[in-house]
């Protein structure tokens, strides 16, 4: 297994979930979590750790990093006010491409992007009701 996919499997494992917890925070199913925590052999990619950073919250690229174990653990930001122990809604493919091309803003840029976003899907709401 590659140096970076060691660090991605590692900082997975950092979080502190086990497999059932990732599949409600996640999604994917429990056996692929569980294999993929507990089999060495098993690692995963860029594709599958971008998607774990969006749904859980993590900065782009955190689990590439190589983390201070005195640094705190991030707890999972939940979706649409979801409880812990509620399953949630998979993102849409469309939805997982805004975030990621929002997250290669800059600040200033991306807190513009986000409030065009906002206002235009207000309007809509309006329209709508």
């Amino acid at each position: 297994m590659a140096d970076d996919a060691l660090i991605r499997k590692k900082n997975l494992i950092r979080l502190g979930k086990n497999s059932r917890e990732l599949v409600t925070i996640l999604g994917r199913t429990y056996s692929y979590w569980q294999g993929l925590m507990h089999d060495p052999k098993k690692s995963f990619g860029e594709k599958i750790a971008r998607e774990i950073e969006g749904r859980w919250g993590l900065p782009r690229l955190w689990l590439d990093d190589v983390h201070d174990d005195r640094e705190p653990i991030p707890e999972p930001a939940l979706q649409g006010g979801a409880r812990t122990g509620q399953r949630l809604k998979p993102l849409s493919e469309s939805a997982m491409l805004l975030a990621r091309r929002l997250d290669e803003l800059s600040e200033p840029r991306r807190a513009r992007a986000v409030a065009l976003i906002d206002h235009t899907l207000r309007t809509f709401e309006e329209e709508e009701a």
